[in-house]
Parts: structure tokens; sequence; C-alpha cells
């Protein structure tokens, strides 16, 4: 389920029960929205911004921290706000030093240390004994730390911080997940994060840390040995997270202004890659195995290559004197096991994956490259030229003016047809002997990524509109639409087709790599997961004639009707 809540959210919370969601906004609104039909109950206005939101008393008011009018350095005074949860009539008072409250409004984060709040009432902020649960005066070291998150598992026994690294050196300071045991006392283990963490959640069970990072993702941490279990990419950076009560979902929210809810078990397995600093070219193998980025933004540029959810395999800088430029001027081929070049002056290379050793060099004078693919028999090598032509060579040689600049290739794994993607979200289905063009399909917006399943039956298109659409190359029929979060650089079919896996680059310069199901029951559930309620009774007759009505979402309500 997504709702849209017009501003930038900052802090959520689910009510004990469950039943309920609350959200605070950089607005000042405090939300209160019902999870079973995601309608507004109430809105507070507070006239400054929220940082965190919990629910007291058993769930029947909320409490939120945010800016106090003629905040000072450090965003201090704070102020706190309680609203009963049947109507939202809000109280509030000032808050001389802290960032707020963990997600169940049962810790005070401060400047100093983790507090206890149980029970307390507008002296919040003076904790409710006289040593914090944890101090931060020694935290690592460096050039010093900042806690900007905390959690309290629900037994009291685990407590996680967020701390980020304060370097003035450095463009972003690295930051780390910890997570403290025996309420506090000893550390079990930390976990390096590429930037800070805005906000933590245990799971009910307390095994599951739920983190939103500074690095644009949203992370399921084994509270065990601090092991990934679960990311997802998150299209506006994530600010406020919560866990469902029972276990099974997590609800997300961001700069976006959009409130995502998703189940544990749809949360697809990611990972990622560090690519060298500076502006990257990213490419995907056709079998999904392996990953290529090309660093550009200084000289000599540099390429790096891994196994997707392994190690490094290479990485090598190219000749100086060749310059690179979007969308894609590197490509897999010989299944993975040579990378291509092409340079705008024309000069092509051909590396060994592994190793990064030159294989092949070679120059095309005249011809500014900016796309290039080979086909899987080796027999033709297609490339795309800023000045909107597409070329092939190899057992034949053809070229065509396209009418928008080229942006994606691909061939199918017969290596019969090509697939040729460009700006104006086109992708044209060629004979790659003649050129002759066979079909088209659109996509709406630009087309950055395109791939075909091992039987030639599938084509996925992934571009500017964040999602991949997978369409029967035979007919053109849309078989599924799959957000992704952002334009993808690479797509592949894997799992012997029944998984999309997508290859792109965050806004934080690492390279993310995500799954996506296809199953029916698969797709079945990620739209399920984006509505809140099933067809009424009326407009299912109108689709399904004869069929008697039911709950294809198990979970969702049947509205009257």
């Amino acid at each position: 389920m997504r709702l849209e809540l017009g501003a930038p959210v900052r802090a959520l919370a689910a009510s004990p029960a469950g039943g309920r969601l609350a959200a605070g906004g950089a607005d000042g609104r405090i939300r209160l929205l019902d999870l079973a039909s995601g309608a507004e109950l109430w809105v507070a206005e507070t006239g400054s911004p929220i940082l965190r939101v919990g629910f007291v008393a058993g769930g029947e008011s909320v409490v939120a921290v945010g800016r106090a009018e003629g905040s000072r350095h450090l965003g201090l005074p704070l102020a706190v706000h309680r609203m009963a949860g049947a109507s939202g009539a809000i109280e509030s008072f000032e808050l001389s030093e802290g960032v707020g409250l963990d997600a169940d409004g049962r810790l005070l984060l401060t400047y100093g240390g983790l507090w206890d709040a149980a029970g307390a009432d507008p002296g919040i902020g003076e904790g409710s004994g006289s040593e914090p649960i944890v101090a931060f005066q020694d935290l690592g070291s460096g050039y010093g730390q900042v806690v900007r998150s905390a959690a309290l598992s629900g037994d009291g026994q685990l407590v996680a911080l967020g701390v980020r690294d304060i370097d003035p050196y450095a463009e972003r300071g690295a930051g780390s997940l910890r997570l403290f045991e025996e309420g506090g006392r000893r550390q079990r283990w930390v976990r390096e994060f590429a930037g800070g963490i805005e906000a933590l959640a245990f799971s009910r069970g307390s095994d599951l840390v739920l983190t939103a990072g500074e690095d644009g993702t949203v992370r399921v941490i084994d509270a065990a040995d601090g092991g990934e279990i679960r990311r997802l990419s998150h299209a506006g950076r994530p600010r406020a997270i919560a866990w469902h009560p029972a276990g099974e979902s997590f609800a997300t929210a961001g700069d976006d202004g959009e409130l995502r809810l998703y189940r544990l078990r749809d949360a697809a397995p990611a990972w990622q890659a560090e690519p060298p600093p500076g502006p990257s070219l990213v490419a995907l193998s056709a079998d999904g195995q392996r990953l290529a980025a090309l660093a550009y933004g200084d000289r000599p540029a540099r390429a790096v290559v891994w196994e997707v959810g392994g190690s490094r395999l290479s990485s090598f800088e190219l000749d100086p004197d060749h310059d690179f430029m979007e969308p894609r001027p590197l490509a897999f081929a010989e299944n993975g096991e040579r990378l291509l070049l092409a340079s705008l002056g024309g000069g092509r290379e051909r590396r060994a994956s592994e190793s990064g050793g030159l294989v092949e060099q070679r120059i095309d004078e005249g011809r500014p490259i900016v796309l290039i693919a080979e086909s899987p028999d080796s027999r033709w090598i297609a490339t795309g030229s800023w000045d909107q032509w597409l070329w092939i060579e190899g057992a034949g040689e053809w070229r065509i003016e396209l009418s928008h600049r080229p942006t994606a290739l691909a061939f199918t794994a017969d290596s019969g047809r090509l697939l040729a993607g460009s700006e104006d979200g086109r992708v044209l289905v060629l004979d790659s002997a003649t050129g002759e063009r066979l079909s088209a399909l659109d996509y709406p917006g630009m087309v950055t990524a395109v791939a075909a399943d091992a039987e030639g039956r599938r084509v996925a298109i992934g571009g500017s509109d964040g999602t991949a659409r997978v369409f029967d190359l035979a007919g053109g029929a849309l078989r599924a639409v799959i957000p992704l979060g952002g334009e993808p650089a690479g797509l592949a079919f894997v799992a012997e087709g029944s998984t999309l896996r997508s290859a792109r680059a965050t806004a934080q310069g690492a390279i993310l790599v995500e799954e996506h199901p296809l199953t029916a029951a698969a797709l079945v559930r990620l739209a399920c997961s984006r509505l809140t309620a099933n067809l009424p009774a009326s407009e299912w007759r109108d689709h399904l004639g004869a069929e008697p009505p039911r709950a294809t979402c198990a979970e969702l309500p049947i509205p009257p009707g």
C-alpha cells in the first residue's frame, strides 16, 4: 500500500495493536492513519517540523517531538506535543535538551546519552533517573561522533544506536549501527554504514532491527550478529520507519512524502557495490551474474568488475586519452568473461573480466560511441553514437539513423534480434542480420535498460519513470509493471526467468542490485501491498461478470456495495 501525504515525512510509529499509524511531517503536521483502509483519522497542526513520534498510554495518546519556535544552535529548544488518540486534541511544552523519542515513545535521546522516558510528564527532558542507559562520551575514535537515532527492544535488554562520525575532511561522514545488550551495559556488535542512520526500530520479538539510512536504503538487520537480511532502496531519502506489532510488515517514509507499507517476505534481498568516487556508468551481464562500473570523472578512467553478491574480480585503469560519455559505453560479452569498452574517439577495448587484462584494442575514427553490445554467439557487435546512428558489424554490416538518441542495447539469447531503446521511450526490435524493423515496444519515459529472457519470449524495459515493464516479445502485451525506486542501469532475467534482477546507481554513489519476483503469486502480493481495499461487489461484477466476488487480497477489506 502507498499513501501520498503531501510533505516530507520525518517520523513514523505503529500503535501497539497495529491498527493505526502516526506520521510526523516536515510541515509540522501529525497525522493518525487507519492501516486497514488508509483513511486519515485526524491531523494535528504544530507549526514546526516533527522529529519523532510515538504511542504512549497503551496507544491511547500520541507523543511527538519537534523543533520549537525560535530554535537556536543544534535545534534547541525542542517542543514536545501530546495528542489524544481519539480526537487529536493537542498540548505542547518545551524541552531544553534532546533530539526526541524512539518509535515506541520509551526513550529520550539527548546529546549526552540515552535516557528512560517511561512515565515522564512534562519533565521528560531530565529522564527518570540520575544516570543514562547509555552515555555517549566514548563511542570510538576519529574526529568525533554524534548519535542520530536509537531504539530499545521490547524487553528493555537491547539498545540499538545509529552513530555518525564527524569528519571535517569528508563529504559525508561514515556511520555505524551499534547494538548493546544487558540493558545497554555491553556492546554486542558494530556494523559499518556508508553514512548516518536516520531512524531505528526493533521488531516485536527483538530479533530484527530496521534501519533508515542516509545512503538511501532501508535495511533489516539480524540482532544476533548484525548480518543483513533484507535491503530496500528508497526513491527519496528515508527518514522514518516503523514495525507492525505482528512483526510481518513495516512502514517507511521520507523526503518524497510517500508512505510505503511492506511485508517482510516481499522485501527481496539486495546487494550493494561501492565504485570509485565520482560519476559512474554501469553494466550488468546478460545472465545477471556480473556487474561492471566505469568511473569516468577523473583521468585516467577506471573500470571495476564484481561477481554479483560476491567479491570484486578486477579493477584497472584505461587509456588517459579516452573520453567516455553516457549512457553506457561498456557491456559484457562471451558469457560475462569479457568486458567491452568504447570511447567517444572511436576507441574500443576488450578486457578479461576476472583480471582486467587487455585482449583486443582498435580505433574507429569518426564514430563517437556512447553504447555498445555484443551478441551471445559473438557474431555481431552493435554500437550507438551520440548523433543518433545505430551500427552493427560482424557477420554482416548495416547502419540506420534513429529519430532520437539511442540509450540502451541488448541482443536476444539466440542473437537473431537486436533491442534498441531510445530517449523517446521507443524500443525497436530489429533483425540482427539486416537491420529490418520487426516491431516496437513503448515505455513511458527515456529507456535506460533493456533485456530479453533466455527463451526469447519476454523483454524487460526500464527507464526514467523508475519502473521495469515486462512485455511479450511476440505481440507486445504488457505482463508486469515493477517499481524499482529509480531508473535502472541494467536488467537481467535470472532464476530460470522467474526473477528480474536490476542494477542502478544511488544518489549516494553506490550501485544497488535488487531482485524482483515475476511469479504470479509474487505479482499478486506486490499488487496487494500497494492497495488499501479489495474491489467492491459492484465493480467486481462490472469487470468479472458472473464470477462470485471474493477477496483477492486476503488481508484487505471488501468495501460495501
